[in-house]
């Protein structure tokens, strides 16, 4: 594991990239589970395993999955799905989350999961700045053009939904022509896959619409 001057050789160091890597895995994904948690969209999965006619089940504690009803509810144009930029930390530096879409959206932590945290609390501070002084809610940008910035080499690349709504403006009532075969096939939808409403599907329609068209647009 170590050389004749107590350094790391190259399996030492390899065995060692690897358990960083895990350890920068797992924070992302108890993030990312907390952020499902706090969606109430991760229930308890009661398990039982038979063992035999004449023996009691037995129960399998501890498990999780996703309830697919709330997470098909969430409303969906209430959302942008945000790039952030990961520079992991380490014993003696804090771990940075930059928006790269969103100026000035920059924090840190000494956790992934407090940054993270901090993180979504500063965007929201920089979204609702923008709209007091009548700035564009910015659109998610490529996330291979991100990567692509020299600014963010060697950092790693995450995701985060981010609930846009109040920066949207009040709602308005529009008028919409369409063929009554597709408000069928809208209403159908909307009725199998639990969306809030006809209005709520075509708003997150249009928002990735325009999303997709912006994106294309910026690359």
């Amino acid at each position: 594991m170590f050389d004749d001057q107590g350094n790391l050789d190259e399996k030492g160091q390899q065995t060692a990239d690897f358990l960083t890597q895990y350890n920068n895995n797992r924070q992302i994904t108890a993030a990312a589970c907390q952020a499902l948690s706090l969606a109430e969209v991760i229930e308890a999965w009661p398990l039982q395993v038979e063992r035999g006619e004449g023996q009691e089940s037995l129960k399998v504690q501890g498990q999780y999955r996703i309830n697919e009803q709330s997470l098909n509810r969430l409303d969906a144009n209430a959302f942008a799905r945000l790039r952030i930029a990961i520079e992991w930390g380490d014993d003696t530096h804090a771990t940075g989350i930059v928006f790269p879409d969103i100026p000035g959206a920059i924090t840190a932590g000494d956790t992934v999961e407090q940054a993270y945290e901090l993180a979504v609390e500063v965007a929201h501070i920089q979204l609702e700045e923008r709209l007091n002084a009548g700035q564009p809610i910015p659109m998610p940008g490529s996330i291979e053009k991100h990567r692509n910035n020299p600014e963010f080499a060697g950092w790693g690349w995450g995701l985060v939904e981010i609930d846009i709504t109040p920066y949207l403006g009040k709602t308005e009532k529009v008028n919409v022509t369409l063929p009554g075969t597709l408000v069928r096939r809208i209403d159908d939808y909307v009725n199998r896959h639990g969306v809030k409403s006809r209005s709520a599907f075509l708003a997150a329609a249009a928002l990735h619409e325009l999303n997709n068209r912006t994106r294309g647009a910026n690359e």
